[in-house]
């Protein structure tokens, strides 16, 4: 099996005219043609990195549809990379933006994939480093699960449907606010 390019991961690589589609589990899916990995080898070990964590970035910020490009040379793998700088210089940001995601929806039992998905596109990474964002949110006391009450919705043309329990991501409350020390 070949290795990416990009993270030395083993992918599979698809021959599409003279260009190569490639599917990596680390990188997702880009698309580059035949006199790239020439002009990648020749840049610079910083910009070679920066681009390993640009196409996944790009590839996974735009939902996980559609590969990325990289044409034949470095001139459109230079754009991404600075495209991610730039939304790199305020990763605080867009890590609050995951959070209102992730806390915007309920799920039941285990099945929160969607606001996963959301997490996903708001940081570009994986649906697994982004579950693995979540869990750290927990362990840290930032978000937590909260269980709702059992409910019945009713299905057009049929009785009431039991379902249930409904789970949602919240914000945890800060430890010395107004409102847990009013409660104290």
């Amino acid at each position: 099996m070949p290795l990416c390019i990009l993270c030395d991961s083993e992918a599979t690589e698809t021959a599409i005219d003279a260009d190569k589609f490639v599917d990596c589990p680390e990188c997702g899916q880009y698309r580059h043609g035949a006199g790239f990995a020439a002009h990648f080898a020749e840049q610079s070990a910083e910009f070679r990195a920066d681009l390993a964590r640009a196409v996944p970035w790009k590839f996974y910020s735009g939902g996980g549809q559609k590969p990325v490009e990289l044409g034949n040379d470095t001139r459109l793998a230079e754009y991404h990379v600075a495209s991610v700088k730039v939304f790199e210089e305020d990763i605080e940001e867009h890590r609050r933006k995951a959070v209102d995601e992730l806390t915007s929806e309920t799920f039941e039992d285990d099945l929160d994939e969607s606001a996963i998905a959301k997490v996903s596109r708001v940081l570009g990474r994986s649906r697994k480093k982004s579950r693995s964002f979540v869990e750290d949110l927990i362990v840290d006391g930032i978000v937590e699960i909260r269980i709702q009450e059992t409910q019945t919705r009713p299905i057009e043309g049929s009785p009431s449907l039991l379902r249930g329990p409904l789970k949602k991501y919240e914000r945890c409350k800060k430890k010395g606010s107004a409102e847990s020390e009013g409660s104290e």
